[in-house]
Order: structure tokens, then sequence, then C-alpha cells
């Protein structure tokens, strides 16, 4: 109940973005704190409801009756964004081959998105390989890449980045402030409370912006 009421507050308060995935085992939850919002007069078409499908619903039958699936958990006619959360396929997939699956995933969700299901597609933690491995498909466009992002991510994070923008693709971040092994230390660099004393900001908003 915690999940719906949190999602119920933050679109009464004004927030429009819900991000989601299977793997937080909460879309019921979400999808009610979604519905209830929109009952409550927050326009449906305003809010931008992303979620994400696991590597093991990867393949083209798994991931077409993921999306039937979540649906009904989410309790909703479309979604907004769905991403291929991780480009890491586990074994024993029908597909086999790991560029199979995500390329067969991708074509599932073609098929919803052409349906009417879902509006946009786009990837998570993906680097230039394998979201060039889905364009050379030639269908829907990769239109965002949502990946770990702050000062101190790994050069590859950067080069990542820099070939989304090149290629027309919006980069997503999260873990802006850190995560559970290393926000308290993140938090605590000089740097961020130079920029921050700079400007009158907490070095949480300086890492967001």
């Amino acid at each position: 109940d915690a999940a719906r009421q949190a999602v119920l507050d933050y679109l009464l308060m004004g927030g429009r973005h819900v991000d989601d995935a299977t793997v937080y085992s909460n879309h019921a939850e979400v999808g009610e704190g979604v519905r209830q919002a929109v009952d409550a007069g927050v326009p449906r078409s305003e809010i931008f409801l992303t979620t994400k499908i696991h590597p093991p619903h990867f393949g083209f039958e798994t991931a077409s009756a993921w999306v039937e699936k979540v649906l009904r958990e989410l309790g909703v006619e479309y979604i907004d964004l769905v991403l291929l959360h991780f480009a890491a396929v586990p074994d024993g997939k029908t597909c086999k081959v790991p560029r199979n699956c995500r390329q067969e995933t991708w074509l599932a969700l073609q098929r919803a998105q052409a349906k009417g299901q879902i509006k946009h597609l786009g990837v998570s933690n993906f680097g230039e390989r394998q979201i060039g491995e889905l364009l050379a498909l030639g269908g829907s466009p990769v239109e965002v890449n949502q990946i770990e992002y702050h000062p101190w991510v790994p050069e590859l994070h950067l080069k990542t980045a820099e070939w989304c923008h090149m290629n027309r693709i919006a980069v997503t971040a999260y873990g802006s402030m850190g995560g559970a092994g290393n926000a308290q230390q993140m938090m605590m660099q000089d740097a961020l409370k130079q920029v921050g004393s700079m400007y009158g900001k907490t070095p949480g908003q300086v890492l967001l912006r």
C-alpha cells in the first residue's frame, strides 16, 4: 500500500513521470495509484508511465505474453514507455543467442506498439553495440537509454551518453545521487559542497542538475 500511496501523492502534487519495472514487483500497486490519481482529476494523458522488461522475459513469445500480463497488472490501457532493462540474457532461453533474444523482444514490443499498447520504446543499461543491434532491425527507433549517470561514473558511461546524443537517443539517468553503497560518500565530496555554496544549492540539487 505504501507504493500505491506514494504514487498517488506524487501525482496529486504535480509529478508526472512514474518509473517502474518487473523486478520491483509492484505493478499492481503502482497501477492502482495511477488510476486513483486519474479518478481524482489528473489527466491520464499527462502521466508518463514507464516500466521495464527483465531479461528472463526476453524472446518473442515470452515478451508478447509479458506485455499482456503487465497491462493487466497495471490496470491501464497503454504504457507510455517500455525499456529493455538489461542487455545480459540468462542461460536457457529458447532464443539462445543474446542478440537474438534482444531482437526478438524488440520485435514483440514493436508489435504491441503498433497495437497501441505501448507508446514509446527504449533500453536501459545498454551499450553502443547492443543498441546498434536493435537499430539494425529497421523498425521502431530506440528513443531512450536509461543508465547510471553522475560525475563519478566510469568513462564508458560518458562515452555511451555521448554516442546516444549523437544518434538522437535521449539519455535518462538513474543513481544521480549515488546508490546504497556510495551515496553518502558522493554527498560529502568537497567539489559538490563548493558548487552548492556558490549557487545556494544542496549537493543533491547540484547532482540532479
